[in-house]
């Protein structure tokens, strides 16, 4: 089975393939696309950006002229900053969508419990009556989503503790 950076070319593998070189270079210009949209979006200057996730001028200046893209703990740092409309704009061209910031602290089960809970009590008074009116099913929709990713998360969270 391939992994997702796999499918998107992105593995580190023995060999750099043409086809390797090319995904590295579409997520490198996506995210420094999205990374200039979103500072001039909410009017942030360089210095502020990399004063507030502690990195080197050069390295947000290297990210701002498309020379290299942000990795790993940088990057879920700029996620932070600009919020998850930055994440999933980069995901669309990717051809996937619909992350959200689960509340509470991230790595705690009880806030994710919790969170799973109340979205499942939240839809269970909706279908109490056993119809669905056009309101609840715009507001269900997007929670029935969120819903699903919670218990994966959960899932995902418990599967490792075991």
């Amino acid at each position: 089975m391939t992994s997702i950076a796999e499918r998107l070319g992105l593995s580190r593998g023995n060999s750099r393939c043409k086809k390797n070189v090319d995904a590295q270079s579409s997520y490198r210009t996506t995210v420094c696309d999205a990374l200039h949209k979103y500072k001039r979006k909410h009017g942030y200057t360089g210095q502020f950006i990399y004063e507030e996730i502690g990195v080197h001028r050069r390295t947000v200046n290297g990210w701002i002229a498309h020379k290299q893209a942000p990795q790993g703990a940088n990057f879920f740092a700029l996620v932070d900053l600009f919020g998850v409309s930055f994440l999933n704009d980069i995901l669309r061209v990717f051809g996937y969508a619909g992350a959200y910031r689960i509340t509470g602290s991230p790595g705690c089960p009880n806030a994710l419990l919790s969170d799973l809970l109340e979205k499942a009590a939240f839809l269970s008074r909706a279908l109490e009556d056993g119809k669905l009116d056009h309101m609840e099913r715009a507001e269900l929709r997007p929670l029935a989503l969120k819903l699903l990713t919670s218990i994966s998360a959960f899932l995902a969270e418990e599967e490792g503790q075991s």
